[in-house]
């Protein structure tokens, strides 16, 4: 592995153990449903979406670009 993924999987580990000290669990848990595990999924997305949302924000305001509200993908 690279530099760049050890980095990550330590980062993992990290979070892991930050879980395992708030929650009291891992992610072996039983006690979840699939379900339980998608909305939580789902959560998790959509902070990340608010997450790069404000980058986009401070991007667009430091560089004073206009912002198209829904840009088009290239195909």
């Amino acid at each position: 592995m690279s530099a760049i993924e050890d980095a990550v999987c330590g980062k993992i580990q990290g979070r892991a153990l930050v879980g395992l000290n708030k929650y009291g669990t891992t992610m072996e848990r039983e006690d979840f449903s699939k379900l339980d595990w998608l909305i939580y999924a789902q959560e998790e997305a959509m902070d990340l979406v608010v997450y790069l949302e404000k980058l986009i924000e401070l991007e667009t305001v430091i560089r004073a670009i206009p912002r198209d509200p829904a840009p088009k993908m290239e195909e």
